[in-house]
């Protein structure tokens, strides 16, 4: 994205995220059944939702929060 550690450096959340993923990253769908809200969805039969959530690089855009509840469209270049 551009932004430097310094840029995201006392966002925990940011930070977290990036850790959890990087951990993660080929084995989301792995991932997404061992976290309570995944659990959640087998028991729904959420399986091919949980498939659909664990693919990456699928669309040609990536939202952008601009500001609290409001997102524009971002074109991905790839």
């Amino acid at each position: 994205s551009g932004d430097s550690v310094d840029d995201i450096a006392g966002n925990d959340e940011v930070i977290g995220a990036i850790a959890l993923y990087s951990q993660w990253q080929d084995k989301l769908l792995e991932m997404f059944y061992h976290a309570s809200h995944g659990k959640r969805l087998l028991r729904l039969n959420g399986h091919e939702d949980l498939k659909y959530c664990a693919q990456t690089d699928v669309l040609d855009a990536l939202p952008i929060q601009k500001e609290p509840g409001v997102l524009v469209k971002n074109p991905v270049n790839r």
